[in-house]
């Protein structure tokens, strides 16, 4: 009996050795990431002068992360969509966001320290108004996506008359007598 109680006790004291070693290895720790240490690249590699990202945490093009975004004054993205909610925070800039069916001008005027959450799924358009560039942090539970939304399909075009439905020529006027 007093040999199994040690065996036991030595059991214990190992399991709880190893998970204390596991702990520590994987123990969070304090993680800085000064503005001047962001490493900006295109969002679009086809426009190199449009918007920028830098990783904060995570990985976007994988699963759950935190980017900046840094976007010109001025610039309208195009209407899209992503898979996931988008959760941001104005750092710099002001930023707009408006749905389908609405224009810029129904957008509200997000300043610095705003908060926002898109939808996953919801057709919008996002803006950066007049004034400084905008930056923004974003957060998302799975992999950024940016999906273009289809543009409007214009209205059929009257076909061409084929060569057989073109008018005849008018004949020359008849001279009065």
């Amino acid at each position: 009996m007093k040999l199994s109680y040690t065996l036991g006790i030595a059991v214990i004291g190992l399991l709880s050795t190893a998970n204390l070693a596991s702990a520590q290895k994987k123990a969070k720790v304090q993680q800085d990431l000064p503005a001047a240490d962001l490493k900006w690249m295109p969002m679009f590699p086809d426009m190199p002068q449009g918007p920028q990202i830098a990783s904060a945490w995570g990985d976007a093009t994988k699963g759950a992360h935190g980017t900046m975004i840094k976007i010109p004054n001025g610039f309208p993205s195009p209407q899209h969509t992503h898979t996931q909610d988008v959760h941001g925070v104005v750092v710099q800039g002001t930023m707009r966001h408006w749905m389908d069916g609405q224009t810029e001008a129904d957008a509200k005027a997000l300043p610095p320290g705003s908060y926002w959450m898109t939808p996953g799924k919801m057709k919008h358009t996002s803006g950066c108004a007049k004034g400084p560039d905008c930056i923004f942090l974003v957060g998302q539970k799975g992999k950024m996506d940016f999906k273009p939304s289809e543009a409007p399909k214009p209205a059929a075009a009257a076909a061409p008359a084929t060569p057989a439905a073109k008018a005849a020529p008018a004949a020359p006027a008849a001279k009065a007598a």
